[in-house]
């Protein structure tokens, strides 16, 4: 059974790109792409960003997860 991603909430730096096919046996694959320099210095270069997320299996959501991405430059 097919199941999917959803976004709780965005990085506030950066971007997420599409996330990869989760099937329940075959783990997910999903892209970040990091900000710009200027960007994050406009943000006050902080040491991370995160985003949250939940599957589905096609029948049930699963708790939601964050995942916590270091910055460094």
């Amino acid at each position: 059974m097919t199941g999917g991603w959803t976004t709780i909430s965005s990085p506030s730096l950066g971007t997420l790109g599409s996330y990869g096919a989760y099937d329940g046996a075959t783990p997910g694959v999903v892209t970040y792409t990091g900000p710009n320099e200027t960007d994050y210095e406009a943000a006050g270069s902080p040491e991370s960003t995160s985003f949250t997320y939940r599957l589905n299996d096609g029948t049930t959501f699963s708790a939601t997860k964050t995942v916590t991405i270091q910055l460094n430059f």
